[in-house]
């Protein structure tokens, strides 16, 4: 009986040394967009990522596709425990058109190590257009011609 116990005890003791991914493994980080026209000519979309309670970890991939392309830094990264959400950018010229998706790979290390994948996308219809750049005209400066008539050759008439 007290062999039982004492396996028992050790299993027990053991458990925390195991990789088991917390009770919110299941729960994914929750990732939007908001775009906005922040200049003329120029798309700002705030991207973030909202996470599991007691989650602590890093974005490991953070990758827009189809109307633009690039790569978004998340800040803070790595997040401590607690973190609520994560925040990152895009600037993307305000004549596009279509549809951007961020995908992103979170590594979480809360309780052993696991990766959850998440995804946002926003539409952009190409409104945020720089308006034209006027040049100033100016008036060329006005011409003014003379004509310097040539000197006629005379000579001298002796009358006498």
């Amino acid at each position: 009986m007290k062999i039982k116990v004492g396996l028992a005890a050790l299993l027990i003791a053991a458990s925390p040394l195991v990789a088991v991914p917390p009770a919110n493994a299941g729960e994914t980080a929750q990732v939007t967009g908001e775009v906005e026209c922040t200049t003329p000519g120029q798309y700002t979309i705030t991207w973030t990522i909202d996470l599991p309670i007691g989650a602590e970890g890093e974005v490991t991939s953070a990758v827009l596709s189809g109307a633009a392309s690039g790569d978004v830094s998340f800040t803070p990264n790595p997040f401590p425990f607690f973190t609520g959400a994560l925040t990152g950018t895009s600037t993307i010229s305000g004549d596009t058109v279509g549809t951007v998706t961020l995908d992103v790979t979170i590594e979480f290390i809360t309780k052993g190590t696991f990766t959850v994948d998440g995804s946002a996308s926003v539409e952009l219809d190409g409104s945020c257009e720089a308006p034209p750049t006027t040049t100033p005209t100016t008036a060329a400066p006005a011409t003014t011609s003379s004509t310097i008539q040539a000197a006629a050759l005379t000579q001298p008439r002796f009358t006498g």
